[in-house]
């Protein structure tokens, strides 16, 4: 499965970058670069949006 990871304000691209994969028990998926998650994918492979988090 290949997964296209969506740039963000830290970094353009993620060309060569080791990342880790973390993958749940329904299926979903969410890469990791250090502590910071890029995307999270549903089981099909397909970019779910960020839920938004508000200051208290």
């Amino acid at each position: 499965m290949k997964l296209q990871i969506p740039t963000d304000r830290h970094r353009m691209h993620y060309v060569k970058v080791k990342v880790q994969v973390h993958r749940d028990l329904d299926g979903r998926i969410a890469l990791f670069h250090g502590p910071r998650c890029l995307a999270r994918y549903n089981a099909q492979g397909q970019l779910l949006k960020p839920k938004l988090q508000t200051a208290a």
